[in-house]
Order: structure tokens, then C-alpha cells, then sequence
């Protein structure tokens, strides 16, 4: 059976996350541990939820996406939607909330 990179892709950064944030709490002198294991296992969290989002909508890209009505010439919004893009011109994910909402 085959599985979609992306799905797969972000299943794997989610269970290395969640084993960096485990394998980080349990250093006994390491500085901010507590601070960078509850970010690591919020990232964790977040990226599971965008995979599942993804495999529910038949690996839909704009199922995970932020979206924001396309500019026509004359500069009103279409009824259109686009991926709304960060400042490298990268599409902008949904948050955390936002995939436990959906979800």
C-alpha cells in the first residue's frame, strides 16, 4: 500500500519530537528542560493532528493551509482561496488550535 510523503513525512517529525522531548526531560543537568519539553511536545501534538487532517481529507494540501481570498486586478477578493504565505513565500499551516478544532 502506498502512503503519501507528506502524511508519512510529518508522522515521522511527530514521533522524532516527542522522543527528542522525552529524551530531553530525562537529562538530569540540562538548563530549560521543562520549557523545551513542553514546546517539543506541543510541536509533536500539532504535527500529528496536521497529518490526520491530511489523511482525512485524502491528502488535500489546502486542508492544512491557512487560506485567504485571492486579489483580482482591480484589487477586490475573489471567491477564490489561496494558501496565504508567510515572508519567504512559504504557505502558512493551520496552528495547533485551529487542527484540534478541525479535528
Amino acid at each position: 500500500m502506498k502512503i503519501n510523503k507528506t502524511y508519512q513525512s510529518l508522522l515521522d517529525k511527530s514521533i522524532n519530537s516527542m522522543l527528542s522531548a522525552i529524551e530531553i526531560y530525562n537529562k538530569p543537568d540540562f538548563k530549560y528542560r521543562e520549557e523545551t519539553f513542553a514546546i517539543l511536545t506541543i510541536n509533536s501534538w500539532e504535527l500529528l493532528f496536521k497529518a490526520r487532517i491530511l489523511k482525512l481529507s485524502k491528502y488535500n494540501m489546502k486542508s492544512i493551509y491557512q487560506l485567504e481570498a485571492r486579489k483580482k486586478k482591480n484589487g477586490e477578493k475573489s471567491k477564490l482561496m489561496q494558501p496565504k504565505l508567510n515572508r519567504a513565500k512559504n504557505p502558512m499551516t493551520i496552528s495547533l488550535a485551529e487542527s484540534i478544532y478541525i479535528y
